[in-house]
């Protein structure tokens, strides 16, 4: 517990990438903790970027919602599809994220990401409630 406050505390504005990448190989959940914590990390999406694709899903699995949330929504802001569709396949990733995400792209503007979110929530709810329909997610 001590440990990962300590490697959470390594993420601060200007600070080495290095390290920080190493933080996210070794233990992700430090890097969550801090996205979840830290409005400046949330903010400065080419940092997220890079800091996303050093983590290994796998190891991401113990991520709670609320985290992967954060994430997907930074992603989303950047408009970062690839990154977006790597990580909303986490089984931690539901309507609720999706929807999240959705939001944080639409208001970013950006398009093409937010129609691949309507057919991944549309595919999702679907799923879930096969009753729904796309008219109800669009209100």
């Amino acid at each position: 517990e001590r440990l990962l406050e300590l490697m959470r505390k390594m993420f601060v504005p200007r600070g080495s990438i290095r390290v920080m990448k190493f933080i996210c190989m070794e233990e992700p959940s430090a890097f969550f903790a801090a996205l979840e914590e830290l409005s400046w990390l949330r903010k400065d999406f080419e940092l997220v970027q890079q800091l996303a694709q050093a983590i290994n899903l796998s190891a991401a699995k113990d991520a709670h919602e609320k985290q992967i949330a954060y994430l997907l929504e930074v992603l989303a802001s950047a408009g970062d599809m690839d990154q977006v569709k790597r990580w909303s396949s986490l089984a931690q990733v539901g309507i609720k994220e999706l929807r999240r995400a959705l939001d944080a792209a639409s208001r970013a503007g950006k398009t093409e990401l937010v129609a691949w979110l309507l057919s991944a929530i549309a595919t999702t709810d679907t799923v879930a409630t096969p009753n729904s329909s796309l008219n109800d997610l669009l209100l």
